[in-house]
């Protein structure tokens, strides 16, 4: 349910009244690409590492002793 106190905020958001809202199209066009590339320097290695050791330990499994018919 949508209260009365919400819809103010919606409007004045809409409005530009609030003040943290009242982002720029320079502000956002700064930032964003600053925060973009900092998550990517942060996770795209450990995404790397992380799909690394699942295909090691996948191999592993698949590829064992066990997994291979006598004589092949």
């Amino acid at each position: 349910m949508v209260t009365s106190w919400t819809l103010r905020r919606w409007r004045a958001a809409a409005s530009g009244g609030v003040a943290a809202w009242n982002m720029t199209k320079t502000a956002a066009t700064v930032t964003t690409p600053g925060v973009m590339t900092w998550v990517a320097v942060i996770f795209l290695p450990l995404a790397m590492i992380y799909q690394e050791w699942t295909c090691r330990v996948f191999r592993r499994r698949r590829i064992g002793v066990r997994n291979t018919r006598p004589g092949h």
